[in-house]
């Protein structure tokens, strides 16, 4: 299903234009060229955002279709890809300056207390912090704001299970050259990437 038109939003100083909600069964698949159904060509906002439920449930591995399908995404066009489906944070790629989120994760869900997938630590979750330059899209640096999940309310996670969000990250995005830091005010950053194509320097420490 596409909206075939923008619906504008606006609040203050920040001005939002939703293009539309495209059903695809196995989409990153079947759309061989992605931009025929989300170039942001003639938006006005300053930003374009692609969100896809995609990939596992559970688990890190990213399959060469979603990788080529978010860098179709990027090559179109799109500034930031977001990825949901799994219940726990999964691998960060920068492509081209912008970033891919293969796997955001859940904020607040009723699966609390399910067994199985322990070693994941789905009760551990990011918030993801972005600043991009309006003007280009290019990522100016990617925050996350670890917190854990406790009888449906989320609170600040130790540093001993911040650490552990990080170390996680930073090894399941190892393919894509991702490093993430600690900072001084337990925010995770990242602050580097080896792999990327058309490299750009994330500016560490810079905010919004």
């Amino acid at each position: 299903m596409i909206i075939p038109e923008p619906v504008h939003l606006g609040c203050d100083d920040f001005a939002f234009e939703l293009l539309g909600v495209n059903c695809l069964w196995h989409g990153h698949r079947q759309a061989g060229h992605p931009h025929h159904a989300t170039s942001p060509a003639g938006l006005g906002g300053d930003v374009a955002i692609v969100s896809v439920h995609w990939g596992s449930n559970w688990g890190y591995a990213i399959a060469p279709s979603e990788v080529t399908f978010a860098h179709r995404l990027i090559d179109a066009g799109i500034d930031i890809v977001h990825g949901h489906s799994s219940h726990h944070p999964r691998p960060i790629e920068i492509y081209r300056g912008k970033p891919i989120l293969y796997g955001c994760g859940d904020v607040i869900d009723d699966y609390e207390g399910i067994g199985g997938h322990e070693s994941f630590r789905g009760d551990l979750r990011l918030l993801y912090l972005t600043c991009t330059e309006p003007a280009g899209g290019e990522l100016i640096s990617l925050r996350m704001i670890p917190v854990r999940l406790w009888r449906m309310r989320l609170e600040r996670a130790s540093q001993t299970d911040a650490e552990w969000l990080r170390t996680t990250i930073e090894h399941t995005s190892r393919r894509f050259g991702t490093r993430v830091a600690a900072r001084r005010d337990d925010l995770l950053e990242v602050v580097s990437v080896h792999t990327d194509p058309h490299p750009r320097r994330i500016q560490a420490g810079v905010g919004c």
